[in-house]
């Protein structure tokens, strides 16, 4: 990986510790953009129409252009909390300003902009039916993040975007680095050995989630696929294996935090995903025939 450009374009985040209530907030908000999916863009076996990818220039969630004779995105700007209908090609025609609104007035903007920039008639828009955490904006509450909160998950998001887009670069194996609604992790699959069937096939997957279950604050993970069985795992420079309901090589926020200047954190990163990717690779590829 290019260490001088992650310096360069890296964004420094403190105390990410404390972003458990904002993150279940932006979790619930990027919801729309599936349900907008699951209803207008063409289904995919491996429910990538739903999914949305990072775009850095504009610093927000993109879900995956709709069907139809007037094709539109509908994006989710982390940073002023505002969901967006773009046109095919990008431009702007309606936007909502989440704070102090619910997420049904979400949905019901979602459903009348479409309805309008199209001149089709409105399709009911439903929250997805997999299992998400739960938070009052879930049951009819407001959002209301601090905008300090709103920049680092912003950062969080675009730094990992922008490691993974370079892991994803040096190997054609790697899928497209998108974020998925359900778990609201960004990340990719290095794909290791062609097998029809997902379940065989030796891949590592990677990404970056702001918190979930397994730790409350943002951290990577680089998990190997099959896990070992034999729970011999290759020593790690920095982070740790995480080996309790699922393997895979972690590095939290507060390992990265530990430094606080912006070069050295992007230090840490790529030195981690380097050993990780090539670590989880050989467990992996461990006893293949």
């Amino acid at each position: 990986m290019n260490l001088e450009k992650m310096e360069k374009n890296w964004q420094t985040t403190t105390a990410s510790g404390n972003l458990v209530d904002s993150r279940l907030q932006l979790h619930w908000a990027a919801q729309v953009i599936a349900s907008v999916g699951g209803v207008h863009v063409a289904p995919e076996a491996d429910d990538s129409h739903r999914n949305m990818e990072w775009i850095a220039k504009s610093s927000m969630f993109v879900g995956n252009l709709s069907g139809g004779e007037k094709p539109f995105r509908i994006t989710l700007h982390p940073e002023s909390l505002e969901l967006r209908l773009l046109d095919g090609s990008g431009n702007p025609q309606s936007s909502l300003p989440l704070s102090d609104n619910s997420l049904d007035a979400a949905y019901q903007w979602a459903a009348e902009a479409i309805c309008t920039y199209t001149g089709d008639e409105a399709q009911k828009l439903v929250r997805p039916e997999y299992e998400l955490p739960d938070h009052s904006v879930a049951n009819g509450g407001v959002f209301n993040v601090p905008t300090s909160d709103l920049a680092s998950l912003s950062h969080w998001f675009g730094n990992s975007d922008m490691v993974l887009r370079a892991i994803s670069s040096e190997d054609g194996n790697f899928s497209p680095v998108r974020c998925w609604p359900h778990h609201f992790d960004i990340g990719g699959l290095l794909t290791l050995t062609a097998e029809s069937d997902p379940e065989v096939a030796r891949s590592v997957g990677m990404g970056m989630t702001p918190g979930d279950g397994s730790y409350p604050e943002p951290y990577w993970y680089i998990s190997p696929w099959p896990y070992p069985k034999d729970g011999d795992l290759p020593e790690l420079p920095v982070g740790n294996w995480h080996t309790e309901g699922w393997t895979g090589a972690v590095l939290t926020a507060s390992e990265i935090e530990s430094e606080t200047k912006a070069v050295e954190q992007a230090k840490i990163v790529t030195t981690f995903s380097t050993a990780a990717v090539a670590a989880a690779t050989q467990v992996a590829l461990r006893n293949a025939t």
